[in-house]
């Protein structure tokens, strides 16, 4: 999958002369550590974390070459603290977590701000899963609403890591 990624991602950029901002939101849940097979980690693997670094390096390269751009890339608060049942995914997350901190530093000096948004529960088909009320989860426009805030700080203001706190999951 991640080459088919490539692919793609080399046709829009050699469509489009500036690339302003990217949002990589690509990101599935499976459910499961030490019991999930090969197949599902790989999956998992090449979803949240392989395509994602893929996709922020051909369009950084881009940004880089015009002297601005925002990254934004979709963590999650399971890669900031463990949640039990999901160990493969948090790790992914952490991952992006991470990869996205290191770029938040290699990338500020070319005028490119890289953020990471860590929302818990969305309300997504991923968390449909009836254990609480899509009506009370994290809304899809407040990560707009995240993204237009950090892209509207001034220029010399930024956030790296953005965590996006479900109430209702708190309160539990």
């Amino acid at each position: 999958m991640p080459s088919y990624v490539v692919n793609v991602f080399d046709e829009i950029l050699s469509r489009y002369p500036k690339l302003d901002v990217l949002v990589n939101s690509a990101g599935i849940l499976t459910h499961g550590n030490i019991n999930l097979s090969y197949q599902e980690l790989l999956e998992l693997i090449n979803v949240n974390l392989l395509s994602t670094i893929m996709v922020t390096n051909l369009v950084a390269k881009k940004m880089k070459l015009q002297g601005f751009g925002h990254i934004f890339n979709l963590g999650s608060t399971a890669g900031l603290d463990a949640v039990p049942k999901i160990a493969a995914y948090s790790a992914t997350k952490s991952a992006i977590v991470s990869y996205s901190q290191s770029l938040y530093k290699e990338l500020l000096p070319f005028n490119i701000k890289v953020c990471c948004l860590c929302p818990s529960v969305v309300d997504t088909d991923m968390t449909n899963d009836g254990r609480i009320d899509n009506a009370t989860k994290i809304q899809v426009d407040d990560l707009a609403k995240s993204i237009d805030y950090v892209i509207n700080l001034s220029d010399y203001a930024t956030i790296a890591v953005l965590p996006i706190r479900c109430t209702t999951m708190d309160l539990l």
